[in-house]
This record gives C-alpha cells, structure tokens and sequence, in this order.
C-alpha cells in the first residue's frame, strides 16, 4: 500500500500554486502529517532536501510548504497543500509523478524512507466559508508560523454550528474584529464532522495579542454562552499544533519568493550521499517523497 509521504509529495505543489491563481482561499486543503522515527528526523530531512533539488530542476513549477511540529510531538513533518479541485489534485499527482518518477523506483530511496518514516495521514479538508473570517487577509507569504486547530464534533452537530458561527461572524464583522482564520471540514482521511482551523503567523510574537476583550465587546453574551455550550456538548477532540515554516525544506511558488526573499530564498547545494544499512557503499540520497509510488 501506497505510504502517505508519496502522497504528501504528489500533490505538494498545489500549496502555492491556488493562492497564486486567486486571491480568495482556495476550496481544498490537504494535510499529510508523517510520523518520523526517533533519531531519524535528519535523515528524513535529508530526503526531503533530495526531493526539493530533483523537482526544482525537473519542474520549477511544482511548489510546496514543508513545516515541522512546533509543539506536540517533536518527530512531526506536516505539509500543507491548497488546491481548488479533485481535479488538481489529481493533476498534482500526475505531474509530480513524471518529474520525479525515477526516484519512487529506487530500492536504495525506497529502503531510506523505510527506515526513517514511522506513519503517516492524509487529509483532505474543504473550505468553509460561512465559519472562516476574513480570509482574504491570509497571508501564506509572509508567515513563518503556521497556528492550526484540529477541532471533531459529535455527528449531526453540525447544522447548529454553522448557525451560531454565522451569527458570531455577523458580529465581529460590524465590529470590524480584528483577527482572521480559514476553517475546512474534513471529507477524507478523519471521522466526521471534523473541523480543521488555519492561521498564519508572521512570528509567534502574534500570539501574544490579547483579543479577548475585544472579541467579547463584538459577540453578544448569548451567543457567546450558546457557542461555550455548544463546544462542552459536542466536541470530542481538540489539538491545537503550532507548526514552523522550512524554507530548505520547501518549494515555493515565485509569488512567494518575491513577496518575501529574505525568507524563501535558499541556496541550493548539491546531494549529500548516505550510507545504507547493510550495505558496504555510499549511496544517494532519494528524496523523501517518491518511494511511495512503488509501495501500492
């Protein structure tokens, strides 16, 4: 069976890539959170970096944002695509496949990820509208931090939400509540209803503002009650990641680089060759995403 980290990088591109062909949020998210094995965080990483050179000479229009867990476990890698579609995302797949297809064939890559990825989950979320909030102010460009909640709910709780949230929106809107966030229902890959919110930060400096007096001066008291006593009746899981943005780790679309060089640019080195197990010879690294096309 095909492993989630070939998913992750099959369609990795489309991360950058929909933000670039509008400026509204793009209709789908796809999450794959890889599960690394302790002490090999380096070597995966290792083989992400392969990855990011392959592709960058095969198709420097294929772009992605690779993050690591900030808080939770240490031994996360998270990458986050946007896309509008089914159908870009299948497209992702495809094109992903012909620029690196050669690596997802290599025993020698294939046995390196076996030995570095642990396991790994793939999401994929739509947006929300009617419970996102200012979406237009999201700014992947410039964040170095992603802020991500993964909020489930009892089934057929739903409908109430969408509710009081648009009531709530409604509020901060005529307030002009200063504050944004993109939230997707998952479809795929979590029970349902799951609900997956998204902020960007410039620098964990933004969590320190205080909107709470804010937020209560805009939201009436009974909405505010009702929603508290929505989340203690229906909610079932709550985790909340703060990932950080890896810019070596990455490919970003050329809008992002441009929107904010000093952050994206990253000088390209040559591969690092490793040593595999059981093996007396130096070997190339394979990049971190391609051995799952031969493991279906």
């Amino acid at each position: 069976m095909k492993k989630a980290i070939s998913i992750a990088f099959a369609v990795m591109f489309l991360a950058t890539l929909a933000w670039a062909q509008s400026t509204s949020a793009p209709k789908f998210l796809v999450i794959s959170r890889e599960s690394i094995k302790e002490g090999k965080i380096s070597q995966y990483q290792g083989l992400d970096k392969q990855v990011r050179q392959v592709v960058h000479k095969s198709d420097p229009n294929l772009n992605w944002i690779t993050a690591t867990a900030f808080t939770g476990p240490d031994n996360e890698e998270t990458y986050f695509q946007f896309a509008n579609s089914y159908a870009d995302i299948e497209k992702a797949d495809a094109a992903f496949g012909k620029a690196a297809g050669s690596l997802f064939m290599s025993t020698d890559f294939n046995q390196t990820v076996a030995e570095s990825q642990e396991s790994g989950r793939n999401i994929i979320a739509k947006l929300r509208d009617d419970l996102s909030y200012n979406a237009d102010k999201f700014d992947p460009a410039n964040a170095k931090f992603w802020n991500v909640s993964y909020r489930r709910a009892k089934p057929g709780s739903g409908a109430q939400l969408t509710s009081l949230r648009k009531d709530i929106n409604a509020q901060l809107k005529a307030a002009n509540y200063d504050d944004h966030w993109l939230v997707y229902e998952v479809e795929y890959g979590m029970p349902a209803p799951t609900f997956v919110v998204v902020q960007d930060l410039k620098s964990l400096a933004d969590l320190d503002a205080d909107r709470s007096k804010a937020y209560e001066a805009a939201v009436a008291n009974n909405l505010r009650q009702q929603s508290a006593s929505w989340s203690h009746e229906n909610g079932i899981l709550l985790e909340s990641v703060i990932y950080r943005v890896k810019p070596e780790l990455s490919h970003p679309a050329p809008s992002l680089v441009a929107a904010n060089p000093s952050f994206w640019t990253v000088q390209e080195t040559e591969p690092a060759p490793v040593v595999a197990k059981n093996k007396g010879k130096k070997q190339e690294v394979q990049p971190a995403a391609l051995k799952e096309k031969t493991k279906k």
